[in-house]
């Protein structure tokens, strides 16, 4: 591997950090009654992130960059992270649809009660 794919390596982890870090947050804000627009912005943030990721992606294969079994210490750090992100978005999810089917059996047991 070459500096210049190892430096569009290092961007790519540096998105996984700040991806890492707003999905941290998301998952917080999860668990709590949360306005709709905070949610809005750090998912807009998120998707901007990831944008970014794949254009680097894309730029590091077109360099020739290639995942091989011989995986420099900045590709496997990568991995490593690319699975923090997956397991935190999982947990935003479980979060959010734990809490939609919370606040959805409170809204019948409160028209149960009106009747």
């Amino acid at each position: 591997m070459n500096d210049a794919q190892e430096q569009v390596l290092l961007q790519i982890e540096g998105i996984l950090n700040q991806l890492i870090e707003n999905a941290e947050l998301l998952k917080g804000l999860s668990k709590q009654v949360i306005a709709q627009e905070e949610l809005k912005l750090l998912q807009t943030k998120q998707e901007k992130l990831i944008a970014e990721l794949t254009t680097f992606d894309v730029q590091f294969h077109t360099m020739g960059g290639k995942i091989n079994a011989h995986r420099s210490p900045t590709q496997k750090r990568i991995d490593e992270k690319l699975q923090q992100f997956q397991q935190l978005n999982m947990d935003f999810i479980e979060n959010l649809s734990a809490s939609h089917g919370l606040i959805k059996f409170e809204i019948q047991k409160d028209q149960k009660r009106k009747e």
